[in-house]
This record gives C-alpha cells, structure tokens and sequence, in this order.
C-alpha cells in the first residue's frame, strides 16, 4: 500500500494532475492508495484483470466458454448473452421483466465479485452495484434507423454517468438515452440533444 501511495505522490509531485478515472487490477494496495491520493477519481476493474479473476471462480473445463460469454457480457450486448452467462455460472436465466433484470444483474455480480454488472436489453436496461439494483424502461422504437452502434452508444452514456459521479438508475437512464438517440437519427447525440431527448422522452 505505502508504495502505490508513494508512486502517486511523486506523479502529483513531478507535475501529474486531472486524473479522473483509474483502470487497475483489484489489488488492496492500489485502491487504497487512489482513495487516499487521487479521492476524486473513478475506479475500475481492468477488463484483462476482470476475466482473469472471474475464471478463479469456475470449473477449468469450463473456461473456453465461459471466458467468450464473460466477453459478452463486459460488452454490456443483449439479453440472450447476459442470460447465457448466467446458466455458465448456475444462476437460472430470467427475462426481460424489471424484476428478472434486476435479479440476474445481483446475481451475476455476486457470483463474481466484481464492482457493476449491467444488463441492457432492447426495451430496458438494469444494472447492479454495491449500493443495490437499479432498473430503467426504453426508450424502445420498433423502427430504428440504425441498431450497429447501439451497444456502443449506451456504453458510452452509461460511462459517462459514472465519471460523472451519477447514481446508478442516472447512468442507466443516461445510457439508454444516449443510444435512444443514436438509433433514431443515426448520430452520437451532444449534450443539448441529450436533453431535448430526455425532455421529450415518452
């Protein structure tokens, strides 16, 4: 711990500043040293670390599958991915109901002892953290200009939910927001039109 503390009060010392968001391994030592120097940034997991750690918790021979639904399910894709990582990790697959949702994402993340899980399919979105679940309806349409993309645009507004130090049902809303309005005109929305289309929003 003293040393990842030290190696970050010497970075701020060189000049080193701004940090708003860490990517690291779940190492103790690391994390308490970015609580105590760097309080204002966010943490995450890293995506290599994340696999690594989540194939600990399972059978060997089930690794090859498990690590490609893993995959899916850190790319935040649709319901038939999260649920078949579920069954992977003996967890009954539900549907797409707020309930079931909200379950599967607990469920998931407990089973793997990660920091959030989301599940995003087409008509809602639910993700759980350490605080609880939290679950957002739409905005469905039935006739998208474009859907390549989506998964991306919702990463993206969901993301920025959490750098912005939002609460968990905000991230959502701001994820399906954002790929609300990128499968309707096709374009990554600006602040502006994020909020005509939150403002809008039926």
């Amino acid at each position: 711990g003293a040393s990842w503390k030290d190696f970050l009060a010497r970075l701020g010392e060189r000049g080193f500043s701004g940090v708003e968001f860490v990517v690291s391994d779940d190492h103790h030592g690391i994390k308490q040293a970015l609580r105590e120097i760097l309080p204002a940034a966010a943490w995450q997991r890293g995506y290599v670390h994340f696999l690594r750690n989540a194939l600990d918790h399972l059978p060997r021979k089930a690794d090859d599958d498990c690590l490609q639904e893993l995959r899916w399910l850190y790319d935040r894709r649709d319901l038939k991915e999260a649920q078949q990582v579920a069954a992977a990790l003996g967890i009954a697959p539900g549907d797409e109901s707020e309930a079931s949702l909200r379950t599967t994402a607990a469920a998931v993340r407990t089973a793997l002892s990660i920091d959030t899980v989301v599940v995003h399919p087409r008509a809602a979105a639910a993700c759980a953290t350490a605080t609880g679940t939290a679950w957002v309806p739409g905005p469905y349409t039935e006739k998208p200009l474009i859907t390549t993309g989506a998964g991306d645009h919702f990463n993206a507004g969901f993301s920025t939910g959490q750098l912005l130090g939002l609460d968990p049902q905000s991230c959502l809303t701001l994820g399906v927001s954002t790929s609300g309005h990128y499968v309707r005109t096709g374009e990554s929305p600006s602040l502006g039109q994020l909020d005509s289309f939150l403002a809008n929003w039926r």
